[in-house]
């Protein structure tokens, strides 16, 4: 998009916001919940005007180029199994803007059907399921996919009094994740992907054998806890009939033993590993 479409999309956006919250402010006289809720509708209905102003200055809309790719959108038990490779990437800058996978794209030559974004568990807003992002990827043309970190110690102790302190959350943290201390998080989540409804993909606890990179790694946690916190997030959200979410396993095979932390065909749909590419000074 030219700089001065840019710039009168986002005055446009900016004015119309400001107006928008003025006049909700004025007729409030109850508690924030519900001026929080119409702010959120208020936003989200700008930032669909703005897509599709977007769309329309940019020419033909990346859906478009994806046309292929509906079929399997549409049909989830396709999409478990798919005919053909599925390309996607990640760009660092997510979430605040999609602008890097479209120039991205435009490098490459090819309009990916899958979009990933990391989303860390824990107590701030941009740890709650990302609504907003996976609908702008799904009305881009694009399935999300979602890597979804149990960092346990972003949840606050005083907001959390039951959980271990922070200091040894960590250890034998997935052991309290299959014995449902974090399904206060994991339900919401359950819930909001099902409201969502679309097809999406969530690759939980990744690289789950690597001892150095993450907390829920073999440092903290036995291949069996592991297994035992899988399913028991799979159950909770099959509970809350979030069916409409494919489950990525991801080991790191650069370390052994991968295998032996496979939940079972029953609770995984695709299997992924990560390819790193440190360039020349690896």
């Amino acid at each position: 998009m030219r700089r001065a479409h840019r710039f009168v999309v986002s005055l446009g956006v900016i004015v119309g916001c400001a107006t928008a919250v003025a006049l909700l402010t004025s007729l409030s006289t109850s508690s924030e919940g519900p001026l929080s809720a119409a702010l959120d509708r208020v936003g989200s209905g700008f930032a669909g005007w703005e897509f599709r102003l977007r769309q329309g200055l940019l020419g033909p809309g990346r859906a478009s180029q994806l046309a292929w790719f509906d079929r399997y959108r549409r049909d989830p038990s396709l999409l478990r199994s798919p005919d053909r490779v599925l390309l996607g990437a990640f760009d660092g800058g997510l979430p605040q803007t999609l602008d890097g996978i479209v120039r991205f794209e435009r490098r490459i030559g090819t309009t990916l059907p899958l979009i990933q974004l990391y989303s860390a568990w824990g107590d701030q807003p941009e740890e709650q399921f990302p609504v907003r992002l996976v609908t702008a990827i799904w009305d881009l043309g694009s399935v999300p996919v979602i890597t979804w970190e149990p960092w346990l110690t972003d949840f606050a102790s005083a907001r959390h009094p039951a959980l271990p302190l922070r200091e040894v959350r960590d250890r034998h943290g997935l052991v309290a994740v299959a014995n449902g201390d974090y399904d206060f998080y994991v339900d919401e989540w359950a819930a909001a992907a099902a409201k969502y409804g679309k097809p999406l993909v969530v690759r939980f606890a990744h690289e789950m054998n690597d001892p150095y990179r993450y907390p829920w790694g073999p440092q903290n946690n036995s291949k069996e806890e592991f297994i035992a916190a899988w399913r028991h997030v799979v159950e909770r959200f099959r509970r809350a009939a979030a069916r409409n979410v494919i489950w990525v396993w991801s080991p790191h095979v650069a370390y052994r033993y991968w295998e032996l932390y496979y939940p079972g065909n029953a609770y995984v749909d695709w299997i992924g590993t990560g390819v790193l590419n440190f360039g020349p000074i690896a």
